[in-house]
Formats: structure tokens, sequence, C-alpha cells
């Protein structure tokens, strides 16, 4: 099998790293097959297939897609000859390298937490970037104020505010949500 995996690396034109191998040999990833209930690794069978169906080596040169997460991320390592161990989750959709998410730091830790591709270790770059963002961190004010008119409802309903507490924190809340919206008027705050 590994002499296999080697003919599958050279004729993809990549470097499949070590600890890839060997995890393929040691437990025989002949066939795709579920690491857990979502985590499917692909097989040798499927491995070079799957990455020309995505076309990885066009939108991700330098690396190689093992698997996916039972939904639309694919699950990619790097395997250009270079030391990167990490595994990343990547929408199939973008294939982007700022869309990298890390997953795990190597195969060995990701084994230990049985594959886990739902938790993610390091968001992507694109992602840090947009929670910095003017935009973010206006929907996040946004949101609070929706969700303290909300609350304020929440609490009347439930006869936990008299009606004139009710009718002073709505005006409150209302008023700081006028506010914010005279404030940045134009700005693509709403979802």
């Amino acid at each position: 099998m590994e002499k296999q995996l080697q003919a599958i690396s050279t004729a993809m034109g990549l470097q499949f790293p070590e600890s890839y191998i060997n995890f393929m040999v040691q437990h025989q990833v002949v066939d795709s097959k579920l690491l857990n209930d979502l985590t499917l690794v692909y097989g040798t069978t499927d491995i070079a297939s799957r990455n020309l169906d995505y076309e990885i080596s066009a939108y991700l040169p330098g690396y190689l897609l093992i698997g996916n997460d039972g939904g639309d991320n694919g699950i990619v390592i790097k395997a250009d000859g270079s030391s990167d161990s990490n595994i990343y989750l990547c929408p199939l959709g973008s294939l982007a390298e700022e869309d990298l998410a890390i997953i795990a730091y190597d195969i060995n830790e990701w084994a230990s937490r049985n594959y886990d591709a739902v938790n993610v270790l390091q968001e992507s770059s694109s992602i840090r970037e947009f929670h910095e963002s003017d935009i973010f961190k206006l929907r996040l004010k946004y949101a609070e104020l929706k969700s303290a008119l909300k609350d304020i409802e929440d609490r009347k309903s439930r006869g936990i505010l008299s009606l004139k507490d009710y009718l002073l924190e709505k005006r409150v809340a209302q008023q700081a949500l006028n506010n914010f919206e005279v404030l940045h008027e134009g700005k693509q705050y709403r979802l």
C-alpha cells in the first residue's frame, strides 16, 4: 500500500507527508471510510479522483484533499514537501488558502481527538479578518440592541415588568436602537 500511495503522490505531482502515508497504511484505507459519525477519509481508490473533481491543484496548489466533514467542507493537508503538518478544514465552495481553518496540528493529534472536524482550533485568516472588521462589530452591537428589546418584551410577557417599567425600558432601548441606526445609516450592519 505504501508503494501505491507513493505512485499516486507522484502521479498527482505532490509529496504526500510521511505521517499521512503512515496513517493510510496503519488504517488500511483502500476504500473511503468513515472515521467517526461525520468525518470521511478518502481511500487510495478515491483520493486522486476527489482531488481532480474539486480541482484542488488549481485552487489549492500543494494541498491534498484527504476527506470531508460529512457536509460542505473538505479536509486538506499540505503535500508540497513542507514541514506544515496541520490538518485543515476548507469550504469546498471556496477553496482558497485564506479560508483554511486548522482542525488539528498533526494527524496524530487529530486521531487522538477522534478525527473531529467540527471544532476548529484556529479560524481561517478570512474569518479572523472579518471578526476584526467594523462591519462585524456593528453587527454585534446591532444584535445586542435588538436582543435587549426582545428581552424587554419577553420580561413583560412573563409578568416580570410592570407596565410603567416596561414602557420606560422599551423607550430607552428603542431610542438607543434609533440612535445607532441614524449614526450608522448606509452601513451593512443588518444581516
